[in-house]
């Protein structure tokens, strides 16, 4: 294996653990009896995608229901990354939270090689290649520097934004 292939290994293997921490910071931080952290950072959206996931696993895995109209309806809807979610959860029968982690991390591997299968007809370097996969790894969201800086620079906390907060690489 040449060295720029094990640099994007590298790369998405980072962006991949970097990802896991607010998971394990959530995880460890519920230490009350009655407080349950669910696997989701953002559970106003993960828990209707989740709902997608939910639906797909009881009806047959393409077809989706939204349960989010105010008109019941039949699943009609097609999302193929929960679609094919809910298919893999009806064959192996894992939790929601480990599958949907997994497939996150799945989607950092495909989205971090095709964009250095993309840099490599861009690029005749592979410091720029490997460069422009890194900046694509971690240019998914600022969050992370917002949380960590706050404390020391309270001002930040006034430029919070939820467009901030998508977690790196997502």
């Amino acid at each position: 294996m040449n060295p720029e292939a094990r640099g994007v290994i590298a790369i998405i293997f980072l962006t991949s653990v970097l990802t896991l921490l607010p998971l394990l910071f959530g995880h460890f931080s519920t230490t009350q009896k009655n407080l349950v952290f669910n696997g989701f950072e953002f559970p106003e959206d993960s828990q209707a995608y989740a709902g997608y996931v939910q639906s797909g696993v009881v009806g047959n895995g393409l077809l989706l229901k939204n349960n989010s109209t105010s008109e019941m309806q039949d699943a009609r809807y097609i999302i193929l990354y929960f679609s094919l979610m809910a298919w893999v959860q009806k064959i192996v029968s894992v939790p929601l939270d480990i599958l949907w982690n997994a497939f996150r991390v799945a989607s950092i591997a495909f989205f971090l090689f095709s964009g250095w299968v993309l840099s490599q007809r861009l690029f005749s370097s592979s410091a720029q290649r490997l460069t422009s996969v890194f900046l694509l790894g971690m240019g998914g969201g600022l969050g992370g520097i917002i949380y960590l800086l706050t404390p020391i620079f309270p001002v930040l906390s006034r430029i919070y934004s939820s467009d901030l907060t998508y977690p790196i690489g997502y």
